[in-house]
C-alpha cells in the first residue's frame, strides 16, 4: 500500500456520501481519488457545495462506472440506495479492490430474510447463490466490537494473503441499539424476551430521495412514528444482538422521525435476570467499554442528549434502575450520518488499513 491511500465515493451527492467526501478531503493518509454520482456528473464537488469548495479543489463528479472507476482507488465506499450496491461490490471486488458498503442489502446473514426485507427494493433481486458469493469473506463492520477481526482482515489484505475485503457498514439504528444493550447482554444480565426499542433519528435518515412527508411542512412540529413492524434494521438489530447474547434476540423496534436534521436517539427497556445496583450495571457497562476512543459512558440516571454528539463520531451511552432493581433503561446518541454512517465507516477503513482508529475523525475535523 502506498503511503496515501487512494479511495473513492461512489453515491457522493447522498448525505452519507457528503459526509464521507467531508472526512476523506480532511484525512491526512488517504487521497480522495474520485467522487461518482448519477446526478450532477461532470460538475465540480465544490461548486455543489461550497462547504467543501476549499477541500475539493478541482474534483469533479464521474458517473458511476465500476470498471472505470477500480482503475483509480483501491478502496470504495458505496454510499448507494438499497438494491444498487451489490452490482458495484461484485465487478469492484472482482478488480481487487476494497468495499466499505454502507447499503443494507448484504447486511442480512439469511438469504430468506435479505428476500423479504431487501429483496423488493431491487429490480433484480439476488439469488440466493449470488447473494453467498456476494457475502463471502465479508465482515459486519460494528468497529467497537469487530476491531481485532476488522484488522486481521486488511493485514491479511495488504499483505496479499486474502482477497479484497468487503466491509458491511452498520445501519444507524442498529449502530445506536446494539451499542446500548451490548454490555447487558454480552454479561448475562437481560432478560432477551423483553426488550423494547424506541428509537428517534432525524430527516437526514431517510435520504435524499424522498416522498413528501418528509418535506419542511409535513414534519415541523410534528412527530410520528413509521414502517411500524416492517422496519428493514429491525432483522439486522435482531441477528448482531442473538450474536452477543449467544441466543435469540428479537426485540420490539419501533422508529420514530424527529423534525430535526441529524442525530439519533434510542431508548431501550428491558428486565434483569436478577435485581442489581447502579454501581454494578456501571461497572459492567464501563468495564465493555474501557478504552474505547468513540464511546462516552454517561453517569447513572443520565439521558444522552443529540446536541452533545451530532458533527461528530461519538456515540453516548447512558442508563437508568428502576427502584426495584429489575427494570432497566438504556441509551445511546448519535450523529446518524456520521457515527451511524460516514464516521464508522471512515473508522472501518482506518482498522482495515492499519492506522490510528482515530485517524481522521477527531472532533475538530467533524463540525458540519
Amino acid at each position: 500500500m502506498p503511503e496515501r491511500v487512494r479511495v473513492a465515493v461512489v453515491g457522493a451527492t447522498g448525505y452519507s456520501g457528503l459526509e464521507l467526501c467531508r472526512l476523506l478531503l480532511a484525512h491526512p493518509h488517504v487521497e480522495l481519488a474520485a467522487v461518482a454520482a448519477r446526478s450532477e456528473a461532470g460538475r465540480r464537488l465544490g461548486e455543489l457545495y461550497p462547504h467543501l469548495a476549499r477541500l475539493a479543489g478541482e474534483r469533479v463528479l464521474r458517473r458511476p462506472e465500476a470498471e472505470e472507476l477500480a482503475g483509480v482507488a483501491e478502496l470504495f465506499f458505496l454510499a448507494l440506495p438499497s438494491g444498487e450496491s451489490p452490482a458495484y461490490v461484485e465487478a469492484l471486488r472482482a478488480r481487487g479492490r476494497a468495499v466499505v458498503d454502507l447499503a443494507g442489502d448484504l447486511r442480512l446473514d439469511r438469504h430468506e430474510a435479505y428476500l423479504r426485507w431487501y429483496g423488493g427494493r431491487s429490480a433484480e433481486p439476488l439469488s440466493a447463490a449470488r447473494y453467498e458469493r456476494l457475502r463471502a469473506g465479508a465482515l459486519y463492520g460494528l468497529s467497537e466490537l469487530r476491531r481485532d477481526e476488522l484488522r486481521r482482515l486488511g493485514e491479511a489484505w495488504r499483505s496479499g494473503a486474502e482477497p479484497a475485503p468487503l466491509v458491511l457498514n452498520p445501519g444507524c439504528y442498529p449502530t445506536a441499539a446494539i451499542l446500548a444493550l451490548a454490555p447487558l447482554l454480552a454479561g448475562g444480565w437481560l432478560e432477551p424476551e423483553s426488550l423494547v426499542v424506541d428509537a428517534k433519528s432525524g430527516v437526514t435518515g431517510a435520504g435524499r430521495s424522498v416522498g413528501p412527508e418528509y418535506a419542511f411542512a409535513e414534519l415541523e412540529g410534528n412527530f410520528a412514528a413509521y414502517r411500524v413492524g416492517r422496519h428493514q434494521h429491525r432483522p439486522e438489530i435482531a441477528q448482531e444482538l442473538g450474536k452477543i447474547a449467544g441466543e435469540p434476540v428479537d426485540p420490539v423496534f419501533t422508529a420514530h422521525l424527529l423534525p430535526v436534521r441529524r442525530g439519533i436517539l434510542v431508548t431501550a427497556y428491558g428486565r434483569l435476570r436478577r435485581a442489581a445496583s447502579e454501581g454494578e450495571l456501571q461497572e459492567a457497562l464501563a468495564g465493555f467499554y474501557r478504552g474505547e476512543p468513540f464511546v462516552r459512558l454517561l453517569a447513572p440516571g443520565r439521558s444522552p442528549q443529540l446536541r452533545d454528539v451530532v458533527g461528530s463520531n461519538e456515540v453516548h451511552v447512558g442508563f437508568g434502575l428502576d427502584e426495584d432493581g429489575r427494570r432497566v433503561t438504556l441509551f445511546a446518541a448519535l450523529d446518524n450520518l456520521v457515527k451511524g454512517a460516514a464516521g464508522q465507516a471512515v473508522q472501518n477503513m482506518n482498522l482495515l488499513l492499519g492506522l490510528p482508529e482515530e485517524e481522521g475523525l477527531e472532533a475538530a475535523a467533524l463540525r458540519p
